[in-house]
């Protein structure tokens, strides 16, 4: 999400482990974060965090062979077809 954002993938990286433990800390998950909490990690944040990160948003952009986007998983089972 940073990334994209334009933010170097090594900052991005040390400011999600601080979200991560942060979360820890409070028993609570990322999707579950108040914005706020985002915002004094990074400008950047803003409520599309919430799209970014939730499981559907992820699951849909794996789209690499083997991945569980539903492209990739079609691919996969045409492949195994042909194959068999």
């Amino acid at each position: 999400y940073l990334v994209k954002k334009g933010m170097p993938f090594r900052t991005a990286y040390k400011i999600t482990g601080g979200l991560v433990a942060h979360c820890i800390e409070l028993g609570t998950t990322l999707e579950e974060l108040p914005l706020a909490d985002y915002q004094k990690q990074s400008e950047l944040f803003n409520e599309d965090v919430y799209d970014a990160i939730s499981l559907d948003t992820c699951v849909m952009q794996r789209k690499a062979a083997g991945g569980p986007a539903p492209e990739s998983v079609k691919a996969q089972i045409e492949y195994v077809r042909n194959k068999l």
